[in-house]
């Protein structure tokens, strides 16, 4: 008879719980392992804090020389400028180029920085200036003091890397939650469906998501909460506190990773990207579910 196994851990500077659904004790938790091991490989690959990571690498060598790294993270940071083009620079990878104007630190601020103080910060921010030589597997930032940082995106990526990693060893049901990052396929123990609450940062329950994995392989859904404190409300294109109003905001998608990266750009902007890129995505492309094929196909 399945039951749900769960374990728990602190991943990207987060609380992850990972539940897989499975009729043994041993496939259960080995899987859960795996798919703990596989999220934590991809934090030390892509931190931008550990000094081993392959982006502190990239940004290290800023305005001095390109830097080959794995074709997986040449791909994600691909994908990520591809976001960027779309969104019209509302997801920006490159904010971290930005002095550390604000204080993330849960205090009050006794104000925020004058014009003249946030146009100097914003002057090495900008996706267009990223170089990729393809041929290479190559990154370059090509100013001194440019710094990428895939934090944006992260979460998602490390979701659903362990959720394949998870069902390649059998497991035919489970729900990886990265704070707020969810990941979910076929179904609980009883057959019923995964079920995913959105909620208002009041806290109250806006909307109870039934996630029905019988009309695809896979269902997964990629949620997000921005309460109104500064650190979540910064427009990343000019690194001011935007004007938007959004304290909650969700995209569901086949593809957990566009789905994070929605959410950032709804969030910041205040806008509703998710109908912006409806018409785009041809089946096979990494911002499916949509019917034909989007600009970051070209």
């Amino acid at each position: 008879m399945p039951r749900v196994y769960t374990r728990a851990a602190h991943l990207m500077g987060s609380h992850f719980t990972f539940t897989a659904v499975s009729a043994g004790d041993s496939l259960a938790w080995r899987a859960l392992r795996a798919g703990l091991r596989e999220t934590g490989r991809i934090d030390r690959l892509f931190s931008y804090w550990d000094s081993t990571s392959q982006v502190v690498k990239i940004n290290r060598s800023a305005g001095v020389r390109p830097v080959a790294v794995d074709p997986e993270v040449y791909d994600l940071i691909e994908r990520t400028l591809k976001i960027s083009a779309l969104s019209g620079g509302a997801f920006d990878v490159t904010f971290a180029s930005g002095d550390k104007i604000y204080q993330f630190d849960r205090q009050e601020h006794p104000g925020l920085p004058d014009s003249a103080t946030v146009r100097r910060s914003v002057q090495r921010i900008g996706w267009q200036k990223v170089r990729l030589d393809p041929a290479t597997h190559s990154v370059f930032l090509p100013e001194k003091g440019m710094r990428i940082n895939l934090a944006g995106v992260l979460q998602g990526y490390g979701v659903r890397r362990a959720a394949e990693t998870m069902k390649k060893m059998g497991i035919a049901g489970g729900l990886i939650n990265g704070s707020g990052d969810v990941y979910c396929w076929g179904h609980q123990p009883d057959g019923s469906s995964w079920r995913i609450a959105i909620g208002d940062p009041a806290p109250t329950i806006l909307l109870n998501v039934p996630l029905d994995s019988t009309t695809r392989l896979a269902a997964n859904v990629g949620v997000d909460y921005y309460a109104s404190a500064l650190s979540d409300k910064i427009d990343q294109v000019m690194l001011a506190p935007s004007a938007s109003d959004v304290r909650s905001h969700a995209d569901f998608g086949l593809s957990r990773t566009l789905a994070d990266k929605l959410t950032t750009v709804g969030a910041g902007a205040g806008v509703s990207p998710l109908t912006a890129t409806r018409r785009w995505a041809r089946p096979g492309c990494w911002a499916r579910p949509w019917p034909r094929c989007c600009p970051a196909c070209a």
